[in-house]
């Protein structure tokens, strides 16, 4: 479950850039 939210914050963090 951990590993999803990891997958999440890198997307988010990528498509804030």
């Amino acid at each position: 479950m951990f590993r999803f939210l990891d997958w999440i914050f890198t997307v988010a963090t990528t498509s804030l850039d």
